[in-house]
C-alpha cells in the first residue's frame, strides 16, 4: 500500500485512461497503432472501467479504489498489491488475474468470476533509483522481503467463484460469501471471522489453522475439507439455532396483527411482539409491518429486508443483523446495543 517510501502516484484522468483503454482495444484486436494497457503504480482513483475489455492489462501497484470495474473484462490482469479499497466489481470476469496483496477492502465482488486467480501474499516494492523497482526488506534476521496479505474484509463475494484460487492466508473478516463456490482450493490460515458463509461450496479445499470464528455457516459444505487447527468458536450453523419460528406458539402472522391492535390501542387490546432470540430469516412478511416497540433481543435478522420499515422504539440488543436491507427504515429511539451490523444497507435510515 502507498507509503511515505512509495513514489508519487501520478492521477491519470478519464480521458487519458478513455485513450488507454482504446488503444488496448486495437491491441486486443492485433490492429495497427494499439498498445497494451500498463497503469503501473498511479492513481486511478474513482474512475471508470465499467464494461471494458482490459484482459492482460497490468495495473500493478496503482491505487483503483472506488473505481467502477463492473461487467469488465479483466481476465489474466495484474492488480498486484493494488489498492482495490471500495471498488465495484460486480460481475466482472477475473478468471487467472493477478491479486497478489491486492486490498479489497469493503470492495464489492458480488457475482464476480475469479477462477484460478492469485489472492497469494504478495512482495512488497518500492522505488530505488539506480535498480529502479525492488523488493523492500522486511526488518527480519533473514532480510527476506516483506510480504503483504490480500483483503477482502467486508467486501461482497455473493455467488462469486473463487474454485482453484491460489488464496493462501487471505484476508476475508466481515465479508459477504453467500453461495460462493471455493472448490480444491488452497485457503489454509485464511480469516473468515463474523464473514457470511451461508451455503459456501468448501468441497475439497485445504482450510487448516483458518479462523471462522462467529461467522454464519447454515448450509455450508465441508467434504472432503481439511480443516485442522481451526477455529469455528461462536459460528452460526443449523444446529446452534436453539429457537426458530415454528417454535411460537401462534402463527407469526396472528402474532403480527395482535402486536398492530397493541400498537393502535396503546397496550389496551392485542399483545406486544416479543421475538427475543429467535431465528427470523425465514420471516419474509416483517418488511412494512408495524414493528414499532418490538422487542427482539439477540434475534437472528441476517439478510432481511426490512426497508421502509417502521422500527421505532425497538430492543434490538445483540441481535445479528448482518447484511439486512434497512434503507429507509424508521429505527428512531432503538436500542441497538451490542448488535451486530455488518454490511447492513443503512441508507437513508432514521436513527
Amino acid at each position: 500500500m502507498p507509503t511515505n517510501k512509495d513514489p508519487d502516484y501520478t492521477k491519470i484522468s478519464q480521458s487519458q485512461l478513455d485513450n488507454i483503454i482504446e488503444l488496448h482495444k486495437k491491441f486486443l484486436e492485433g490492429d495497427s497503432g494499439g498498445a497494451r494497457c500498463v497503469l503501473k503504480f498511479k492513481d486511478l482513483t474513482g474512475l471508470n472501467l465499467r464494461k471494458k475489455d482490459l484482459t492482460g492489462a497490468d495495473f500493478t501497484g496503482s491505487i483503483m479504489a472506488e473505481v467502477d470495474m463492473s461487467d469488465g473484462i479483466f481476465e489474466t490482469a495484474s492488480f498486484f498489491v493494488c489498492d482495490l479499497r471500495r471498488a465495484n466489481l460486480e460481475r466482472a470476469k477475473f478468471a487467472r488475474a493477478d491479486f497478489r496483496g491486492a486490498y479489497v477492502l469493503g470492495a464489492n465482488l458480488t457475482g464476480a468470476d475469479l477462477n484460478r486467480a492469485d489472492l497469494r501474499e504478495g512482495v512488497v516494492m518500492e522505488g530505488n533509483r539506480s535498480k529502479g523497482w525492488v523488493s523492500k526488506s522486511s526488518e527480519n534476521k533473514d532480510n527476506e522481503p516483506k510480504t503483504t496479505k490480500t483483503i477482502f474484509a467486508g467486501a461482497k463475494l455473493a455467488q462469486t467463484n473463487l474454485s482453484k484460487t491460489r488464496a493462501r492466508n487471505v484476508d476475508f473478516s466481515d465479508a459477504d460469501l453467500t453461495g460462493v463456490i471455493i472448490q480444491d482450493t488452497d485457503m489454509r490460515e485464511s480469516r473468515f471471522e463474523n464473514a457470511n458463509l451461508t451455503d459456501v461450496d468448501f468441497t475439497g479445499s485445504d482450510l487448516r489453522e483458518s479462523n471462522f470464528k462467529g461467522s454464519i455457516m447454515t448450509g455450508t459444505i465441508l467434504e472432503a475439507v481439511e480443516k485442522q487447527g481451526c477455529d469455528f468458536t461462536d459460528i452460526i450453523t443449523e444446529d446452534t439455532i436453539n429457537k426458530t419460528l415454528s417454535m411460537l406458539e401462534e402463527p407469526l402472522d396472528t402474532l403480527l396483527e395482535n402486536h398492530e391492535q397493541w400498537i393502535a390501542s396503546a397496550g389496551a387490546k392485542g399483545a406486544q411482539l416479543n421475538l427475543n432470540g429467535y431465528d427470523l430469516r425465514s420471516a419474509k412478511n416483517l418488511k412494512g409491518k408495524a414493528l414499532t416497540a418490538l422487542s427482539a433481543r439477540g434475534a437472528n435478522f441476517v439478510h432481511l429486508n426490512l426497508s421502509k420499515t417502521p422500527l421505532q422504539f425497538c430492543v434490538l440488543d445483540r441481535a445479528d443483523m448482518r447484511d439486512m436491507r434497512l434503507v429507509g427504515a424508521d429505527m428512531r429511539g432503538s436500542s441497538l446495543k451490542k448488535a451486530n451490523l455488518s454490511r447492513a444497507n443503512l441508507e437513508g435510515a432514521d436513527l
